[in-house]
């Protein structure tokens, strides 16, 4: 979802280690969990969207204010 939002903002990431977690999640500590990675020239940009990302909390089914 991470991935998703951040493309959605033209961010380019990436996410690291998915299938090796998908084939054995007792691995996730040993190689950190799945990680979410962007460009170097974009750091700066993805931390400001995701300090003034709000989130959507599907659950409740609407949007922030």
């Amino acid at each position: 979802m991470l991935r998703m939002r951040l493309g959605a903002a033209g961010l380019s990431a990436y996410v690291q280690d998915e299938n090796l977690i998908q084939m054995d999640w007792l691995l996730s500590n040993a190689v950190g969990g799945v990680r979410v990675q962007v460009e170097d020239e974009d750091v700066a940009a993805a931390l400001n969207f995701l300090e003034s990302d709000n989130g959507w909390d599907a659950a409740e089914g609407e949007l922030p204010e």
